[in-house]
């Protein structure tokens, strides 16, 4: 039972890690399909959603590639910083559609 939870060598490791890039291929996709419906601040914050859930799932391929050794980087120079400053925008762009659908609620909530 402690080699399935064995980061090293467990499967579980790379396929949870692919799970998450396809439950954000998911949401991006429901995002975009929302943003139809909606028109000014509401068609904008699901935009940012959508774009915000593009960078996490490239985030998390380069989570799911590590250092990035294979395509030529290094340990110095990894796919982790990516993956770092792209979960940093993605709560940069979540902090702006909150913004956003903050501005388009309030009209609805006062009327």
């Amino acid at each position: 039972m402690t080699e399935f939870f064995n980061y090293d060598t467990s499967w579980l490791n790379p396929a949870l890690k692919l799970l998450n890039v396809v439950i954000y291929m998911i949401v991006v996709y429901w995002y975009f399909k929302a943003r139809r419906l909606y028109t000014d601040d509401l068609h904008i914050g699901f935009t940012i959603l959508g774009w915000m859930g593009i960078i996490a799932m490239v985030a998390a391929l380069f989570r799911y590639f590590g250092h990035g050794t294979q395509f030529g980087f290094t340990s110095e120079l990894s796919l982790k910083w990516f993956q770092s400053l792209g979960y940093l925008i993605q709560a940069i762009l979540y902090v702006s559609a909150g913004r956003w659908f903050a501005k388009g609620l309030i009209p609805v909530i006062r009327e």
